[in-house]
């Protein structure tokens, strides 16, 4: 019974991390679901959104993207959400259930990378703050491009502040990875792309600092 418990406790304190990150989505996807925002009874918060639902629809039916299916944006969300019909069904709440899992990645991203910077109390505040603002919640269940952007970039941003931290290339690897997946669901996060760029530049310059005194 002691290896065992011995190796129940290796297994969680080495995934840790993975553990309360995906705690963290489950329960605001939960409280979503608890408090009845109208996820169901909305037919259409955005023409937008009717536009990406129909473009994942005729792509998990087998028309292709940009060829039979006229599509403006990068191929990321319409291509994850006709997988994702394939394996629930198509259906706008299905759909709206996907953005809720990306919502929740966003706030997770946040939430840690307040936390990194300026500590758990501040971090806790600015979440508490985000969810309470004017269209936050209508626009992190509908389904368009913005919300799967911004969690991907915000994936990038806290591996930005892992890599100031520790200065591990990994992080940097992985901070680009996912800015390239953000860029891959719609462009309009290219302006953050010269933000990093020149908080890289930074820790570089603070690093090249430190080794010279």
């Amino acid at each position: 019974m002691v290896n065992i418990s011995k190796i129940f406790l290796s297994f969680f304190s080495k995934r840790k991390g993975i553990l309360v990150f995906l705690l963290f989505v489950v329960l605001f996807i939960s409280l979503i679901l608890i408090i009845r925002v109208p996820i169901y009874q909305v037919f259409e918060y955005d023409s937008d959104e009717g536009i990406d639902l129909m473009a994942s629809l005729l792509l998990a039916k087998g028309f292709p993207l940009y060829k039979q299916i006229w599509y403006e944006h990068p191929p990321l969300v319409p291509v994850i959400l006709s997988y994702w019909f394939k394996l629930l069904g198509p259906s706008v709440h299905h759909g709206r259930l996907l953005i809720l899992i990306f919502s929740g990645i966003f706030l997770w991203a946040f939430y840690q990378t307040i936390k990194n910077l300026w500590g758990s109390f501040c971090a806790f505040t600015a979440v508490v703050f985000l969810l309470l603002s004017t269209l936050f919640l209508c626009l992190h269940i509908s389904v368009m491009l913005c919300t799967p952007a911004r969690a991907l970039a915000m994936l990038s941003i806290y591996f930005i502040t892992l890599y100031k931290k520790s200065c591990s290339k990994r992080f940097l690897v992985l901070s680009g990875i996912f800015m390239a997946l953000s860029l891959h669901a719609k462009l309009i996060m290219l302006f953050l792309v010269p933000l990093i760029a020149l908080e890289i530049a930074y820790v570089k310059w603070l690093s090249l600092k430190a080794k010279k005194v």
